[in-house]
């Protein structure tokens, strides 16, 4: 079905109606609404433009430009009322709304920003950062949620990467999110070690450090342990400070923990070590363990996990782990021929 044409009488119309008298169409050059055309602003001036956008109240740039200035004593009548006179504002280097320019906080000091997102309420970098730690307080009694035991646990079961092995003496399920973790917490528990898992310190500069774990007997005792397979550049920071603050720190990479035979030549957590329940999930070949994967499933959910479905998860698993002891196997084979 064809579209009515719009007349010049019906577009000069619409133009009066969103525009008033400040803005008339110069009918000589009008082709149809989607072709530019000449228009003519009382104050600013000619311009070209689509017919369409100026009937749908599009201006002259220049108008539209001098809508968006903001004057800089109305900026700082704005800024009191929004601010209540804990920001001021540095008039000599205030451009316009949106040109960053400096403000002064009377706790804080100085910072820059865009008047537009401090006259919206945006305020300096500190104190925004005292209001969250405040409220992570009210909530967590921490300043920081994860400080917070029961916040680590929830985002441990949230992760796919995350093993849950319970420890041999107090039956905690401890949270390992990487294989090098999985395999250390399994060699402690096969011998017997007794161990602290996942210990929070604060350091010498106030920055907060959880260290791995505090083995309490065995070839490692009264060691503080932290495990790594890549160190970061700021994690050296913090391991140097945590090392000057205690009596005997570790730190326990692939090579090390290959040695100490908790690892296999290949990298892989040794199977000597390792449950021997059947898992019911792997990730890069390694095992989660039953109860932890129902766990997960279950708090997924929302609900207890019925028998069948529990029996599907164990089949599947026992499939998964098959492969994977093979692989395991291979290792061991490689290992006795060198």
């Amino acid at each position: 079905m064809k579209r009515n044409k719009l007349t010049i009488d019906i577009v000069l119309e619409r133009i009066r109606q969103a525009h008033g008298e400040t803005v008339t169409l110069d009918v000589d050059t009008y082709v149809k609404t989607n072709v530019k055309a000449r228009f003519i602003d009382v104050e600013f001036g000619e311009w070209w433009s689509m017919p369409y956008a100026v009937m749908n109240g599009r201006r002259h740039p220049e108008r539209f430009r001098r809508t968006q200035l903001l004057d800089v004593n109305e900026a700082c009548t704005r800024l009191e009322t929004v601010h209540s006179g804990t920001v001021t504002l540095d008039r000599a280097t205030f451009v316009s709304a949106y040109t960053r320019c400096d403000f002064i906080d009377v706790e804080y000091g100085h910072w820059t920003a865009l008047p537009h997102n401090v006259l919206n309420g945006s305020t300096h970098p500190q104190r925004g950062l005292a209001k969250r730690k405040n409220t992570w307080l009210q909530i967590y009694g921490v300043d920081n949620p994860f400080k917070s035991k029961e916040v680590q646990d929830k985002v441990g079961l949230s992760l796919n990467k995350t093993w849950f092995v319970p420890h041999w003496r107090t039956q905690e399920a401890l949270p390992c999110v990487s294989s090098y973790e999985y395999a250390f917490v399994n060699w402690c528990n096969h011998h017997q070690y007794d161990f602290d898992w996942q210990i929070w310190h604060t350091l010498s500069d106030g920055k907060n450090y959880r260290v791995d774990a505090f083995v309490k007997d065995g070839p490692l005792a009264n060691a503080w342990v932290e495990i790594k397979g890549y160190l970061r550049e700021d994690f050296k920071q913090k391991w140097e400070l945590f090392k000057r603050s205690v009596d005997k720190a570790l730190l326990l990479d692939r090579s090390t923990l290959i040695e100490l035979h908790i690892l296999t030549r290949s990298g892989r957590p040794e199977p000597t070590y390792t449950p021997s329940d059947v898992p019911t999930g792997t990730w890069r070949g390694y095992k989660l363990t039953d109860s932890a994967r129902m766990k997960i499933s279950e708090s997924r959910k929302g609900k207890k996990l019925s028998g069948e479905h529990r029996k599907r998860l164990s089949d599947a698993a026992k499939r998964r782990w098959s492969k994977v002891k093979e692989q395991i196997d291979e290792d061991h084979q490689c290992q006795a021929k060198t």
